[in-house]
């Protein structure tokens, strides 16, 4: 296996595991939005409009980070403010909560944010996350054990014998 396939390898590994974090977000935000008791909420002015914004720009900034094109990345900013506004219908259909629309504007001032920060470099930080786990990952993804002798370096070894298997 050579370098360039280890890291895709490495790459495929991980991207399950940033999507599946990242869904889970998705159906956190679902379930805080629609919930009839929410969950507490910080203690300032404005505070709900905050985690609104938060909320959005940290989904969008999670997902441009695994989809890098810069269309998938407008896909997912629409995708969320379309989710954005079903979740505010849905809360004033339901009749224990409220459709605002500032909590729309807010959505939208998060993805806006979470949009910038991916265009001024803020798409790095999984890939740092993953540069950072290096041979562990690869030992996990190939099925093989690795040796690293320098950042970056992964090798392929050998795997080791089963209990019935002799060494050679």
């Amino acid at each position: 296996m050579t370098q360039r396939s280890a890291n895709i390898s490495q790459e495929r590994y991980l991207r399950v595991y940033w999507l599946l974090i990242g869904y889970l977000l998705v159906l956190l935000l679902i379930w805080g939005s629609l919930d009839p008791n929410p969950m507490p909420t910080l203690d300032f002015s404005g505070s709900d409009k905050f985690e609104h914004a938060f909320a959005y720009g940290f989904l969008l900034l999670w997902f441009g980070q695994v989809y890098k094109t810069t269309r998938a990345r407008w896909r997912i900013l629409l995708s969320l403010m379309i989710l954005g506004c079903v979740l505010e219908i849905a809360q004033g259909a339901g009749g224990y909560r409220y459709f605002e629309l500032t909590d729309l504007l807010a959505d939208c001032m998060g993805l806006l944010l979470g949009r910038a920060a991916l265009a001024l470099g803020a798409d790095r930080i999984l890939a740092q996350l993953e540069d950072s786990a290096g041979p562990w990952v690869a030992e996990r993804s190939s099925g093989h054990n690795v040796e690293s002798t320098s950042p970056g370096d992964t090798r392929r070894t050998r795997p080791k014998p089963g209990p019935d298997q002799k060494r050679r």
